[in-house]
């Protein structure tokens, strides 16, 4: 533990900024909480705001909502095109 319990929340936050900024520039759509924002059964891979990515899944496996524990709130996505 820090001396600084403060700084704790500063290098999350630093974090989340970090993996939000990689997920745009590599085609993913910022997201910021709500509805899930496509058909559920299409396939999306996640970044959360801890700083982790999810495997490809289905759109409605996942909880878009943000706040109920915020390392897992969804803050990119990416669809998974599928191949023909």
């Amino acid at each position: 533990k820090t001396a600084y319990p403060y700084l704790a929340g500063v290098a999350d936050h630093m974090k989340a900024k970090e993996a939000l900024r990689e997920a745009q520039e590599g085609g993913w759509i910022e997201w910021g909480g709500g509805e899930c924002p496509v058909d559920g059964d299409l396939q999306v891979r996640v970044k959360l705001r801890g700083n982790r990515g999810e495997p490809e899944q289905a759109a409605g496996t996942f909880n878009w909502r943000h706040g109920v524990d915020w390392h897992l709130d969804i803050i990119a996505y990416r669809i998974i095109k599928e191949q023909e």
